[in-house]
């Protein structure tokens, strides 16, 4: 008898969409464990195609009037064998490729709360099985919000209680109103201007003039922002699960990519020298060209910490000293050092190391949803190096600290506090920056055998 070996299985190649980039980055399936994973691995493919499908409905709201041509022309012709009064009807174009991408913007939407939630289950939130951000008596999401609050795993009834004020937070913000949408769009009259580009005509001449192709709007806002908005609110809702540990932290791409991607314009440097040069406290009043540095370092048994924002530009930093470094004590030391000190900065380029709690997620933590996202929008976050945390002047900052003020015992926290300030306020009064001569050339030979990279 001849034996028949078996053909090894092929190794897929998959040469992937730019969607599907953006998708790993939220959810990554190697991270996760039992049904988890497949969960995480069906968000992953969900929010790719939703992705995809938000920038198709942009390039085709903004090509309206090329892609409604023939039904302009239908319509002059018609026209011309019969004139129409114009002040009694309303003229529309149905396109099937936007009628499909928008109800597959809505389904995916859809489908995607449906999956993220199904990690209650899976990561043992609550004790029932969940699958599906469905309806019950009290409106959209009400089985959720139910199981949070009556079905909570002892172990994890803090984290179920801030979820269901989190959830609830957002179905009023967003939710509601993109499930409301989704559900008129069956609706004989309301569907019609959320499915067609509404056509605008004027008469001149005896003839029928094309003025403009209008995208289909949801709450008088064309689709192709409403599609944007509600993309931009899912992203952030996902953040908020980030925190309490139901996702897992957002995969940061490796140092390569990351070692020198904080750059001011020649513009800003201009204009940055500038207020430098009228001394400190116009340098305060800039609003653009902010470069932050941010760290955290526990200090003696690890019951206080003390966080440490640093711009190296003006030789400003801002200290507090905290007894934890929570995502609550990250949210309200952003949020306090803003108010205070960068309230009118159009963009604050914040460069700051991985911790788990270094994420937009955390504002969500202290604010309300909208005016988390309203301070999310001040950054342009940056990270250092997963294995170079090191690469940030702030940690220059930090051995200052410890050598200037924290070279003995301190008894206190409330001493801490009193001796860090002061600190702060002698160097900001002397202005004192950093030197730094690491470049990214330096970066690459140095860690050089913890990341991979390809020589030409």
């Amino acid at each position: 008898m001849t034996n028949v070996q078996e053909a090894q299985p092929r190794i897929p190649v998959i040469c992937v969409d730019p969607s599907s980039v953006a998708g790993a980055e939220l959810f990554d399936p190697n991270s996760w464990f039992g049904h988890s994973k497949g969960v995480v691995q069906s968000c992953w493919t969900e929010y790719s195609v939703l992705h995809h499908c938000v920038g198709q409905l942009s390039a085709m709201c903004g090509n309206a009037d090329k892609l409604c041509a023939k039904n302009v022309e239908t319509l002059q012709q018609q026209w011309q064998l019969a004139k129409f009064d114009l002040g009694k009807v309303e003229c529309f174009a149905q396109q099937p490729d936007l009628h499909i991408r928008i109800e597959a913007f809505f389904s995916g939407v859809k489908s995607l709360l449906d999956l993220v939630v199904q990690l209650l289950s899976t990561e043992q939130v609550v004790a029932v099985a969940i699958d599906g951000f469905h309806r019950d008596q009290s409106g959209y999401g009400g089985r959720v919000l139910n199981a949070l609050k009556n079905n909570a795993v002892k172990a994890k009834k803090d984290t179920a209680a801030r979820l269901d004020a989190l959830i609830s937070d957002h179905k009023k913000v967003w939710v509601d109103q993109v499930i409301l949408a989704r559900d008129q769009l069956i609706h004989p009259v309301k569907g019609m201007h959320q499915l067609m580009f509404h056509l605008e005509f004027a008469q001149k001449n005896g003839s029928l003039v094309f003025i403009k192709a209008h995208p289909p709007e949801i709450d008088s806002k064309p689709i192709d922002q409403f599609a944007q908005n509600t993309l931009v609110h899912l992203l952030y809702k996902l953040y908020i699960y980030n925190i309490f540990g139901i996702l897992p932290p957002r995969k940061e791409v490796d140092m390569p990519k990351r070692i020198h991607n904080v750059k001011l314009s020649e513009r800003e440097k201009e204009e940055l020298e500038k207020y430098v040069k009228q001394g400190k406290k116009s340098a305060r009043a800039i609003n653009r060209a902010r470069v932050l540095l941010l760290a955290n370092e526990e200090k003696s048994d690890g019951t206080c910490c003390v966080l440490l924002a640093f711009e190296p530009h003006t030789g400003f930093r801002y200290v507090q000293v905290r007894e934890r470094r929570t995502a609550v004590d990250y949210a309200q030391f952003m949020k306090y050092f803003v108010e205070l000190h960068y309230h009118a900065a159009e963009c604050i380029r914040l460069v700051q190391d991985n911790l788990n709690t270094h994420t937009p997620g955390s504002f969500y933590e202290v604010l309300p949803p909208e005016e988390a996202f309203n301070l999310a929008q001040k950054f342009e976050l940056h990270y250092t190096p997963k294995k170079g945390s090191w690469l940030n002047m702030a940690e220059i900052e930090f051995s200052a600290l410890s050598k200037q003020c924290l070279d003995r015992r301190i008894p206190d926290i409330e001493t801490l506090e009193k001796e860090t300030l002061a600190w702060a306020e002698k160097r900001n009064k002397k202005c004192k920056t950093v030197n730094w001569k690491f470049t990214k050339d330096n970066a690459r030979e140095k860690l050089k055998n913890k990341y991979r990279m390809h020589s030409n």
